[in-house]
């Protein structure tokens, strides 16, 4: 495997992970934009609204489309995964052959008492502690960790209609203007996840961990990567 700097080393398989989610990125923003404009439908006065009534439209939206929902998923657990491979690494570097989960706690003081934690060496766990991985710390990790585990263990389809984005265009033969509704999805909101749009959260979730596996490489692994 090689990593984001063309070098082999411990965390290599780490960033390929990360790059696998990058494809499902990828794919996910090009489903989104492929799925056409929402349907409309015009108000009427049996709608029990005030007229006037010619421009107003009621937004049907059809149900989010499951392939939405394996490619959401994809790209989450990449992500995730990436931090698991992060921990055996560390954990192999402290001469245990075991392969520890990446911990992401519900409090700072969840995490001090994870059993992850005695797998890896004293500068690692203040490494881990830096990163702050509980609810409260870092959003991002703590929100990964959660939509996981949803994915994996309750729920197929984690995704929900966001409002449409509104788009004005103008046909090019035409030169009329138009309002063009697109797709929009977020991630169920009974999770409690935060009201964006799914593309953007797992862009910055991805970033999270590119983050965290770059600086554990610099200070950690940087003797061990070779050309």
């Amino acid at each position: 495997m090689i990593t984001n700097n063309g070098k082999k080393g411990p965390l290599s398989d780490a960033f390929a992970k990360l790059s696998w989610a990058d494809v499902h990125i990828k794919k996910l923003l090009e489903e989104i934009r492929d799925a056409g404009e929402v349907p409309t439908q015009k108000v009427t006065a049996e709608d029990g609204l005030e007229p006037p009534y010619e421009h107003l439209r009621r937004i049907l939206l059809p149900e989010v489309p499951t392939r939405l929902a394996f490619i959401t998923a994809d790209a989450i657990h990449n992500i995730r995964t990436a931090l698991d491979y992060l921990m055996s690494a560390l954990a192999a570097q402290n001469g245990n052959r075991c392969h520890p989960t990446f911990p992401i706690c519900e409090s700072q003081m969840a995490l001090r008492k994870n059993r992850s934690m005695r797998f890896v060496a004293f500068r690692a766990r203040a490494f881990l502690r830096s990163v702050r991985p509980y609810k409260g710390g870092c959003d991002m990790l703590w929100w990964l960790h959660k939509i996981d585990i949803i994915d994996k263990h309750r729920k197929l389809n984690l995704l929900e209609h966001a409002p449409p984005s509104s788009v004005f265009v103008r046909d090019k033969r035409s030169g009329q203007s138009t309002w063009y509704m697109e797709a929009n999805y977020w991630l169920e909101q009974r999770s409690g996840a935060p009201r964006v749009p799914v593309v953007d959260l797992i862009k910055d979730m991805r970033k999270c961990v590119g983050d965290i596996l770059s600086g554990a490489q610099a200070e950690f692994f940087s003797s061990t990567c070779v050309p």
